[in-house]
């Protein structure tokens, strides 16, 4: 069973998931071949959204390391700052293959003090929050500021 995420519980996750294979399976959504967070080609590039109410539209593409650091912000706030800094400055992720390969890596991983980038762009990921909340009460104007 999947746990709930940004307001959505693990049924709505669950369809969001089928509703990516259909529209793979459509070629309504192509598969992703870059991550857009750090630009990694090689490895796992997986579907991430944060609206489950936008199955299609919100698919965002991430490679398994970006994925992973961007699901587990909430509890370690410093280190998503850090990684966000890393890759403003050009960081890649290393081309992981399994989801579980990279958790292994990150797992002793502590949550250091943030590091401060300068002039960040508004990248989709910069805009989101270290804690949790619940994306189906947010105002429509403020979820598309968040997509």
């Amino acid at each position: 069973m999947l746990k709930d995420y940004n307001g959505f519980g693990g049924d709505d996750r669950y369809r969001l998931s089928i509703a990516h294979r259909k529209a793979v399976a459509d070629k309504t959504l192509p598969n992703p071949e870059r991550c857009e967070m750090c630009s990694q080609t090689a490895g796992l590039i997986v579907r991430h959204n944060e609206d489950y109410d936008q199955p299609v539209k919100g698919a965002h593409a991430l490679c398994v390391e970006c994925y992973i650091r961007l699901r587990t912000r909430f509890f370690k706030p410093r280190s998503w700052q850090n990684w966000l800094s890393r890759i403003l400055a050009g960081a890649m992720s290393k081309p992981y293959r399994r989801v579980s390969e990279c958790c292994l890596a990150l797992m002793g991983e502590d949550d250091p003090k943030v590091v401060q980038w300068e002039n960040p762009r508004a990248f989709w990921y910069q805009r989101l929050s270290v804690r949790p909340l619940d994306f189906r009460k947010l105002p429509e104007d403020v979820k598309e500021r968040l997509r």
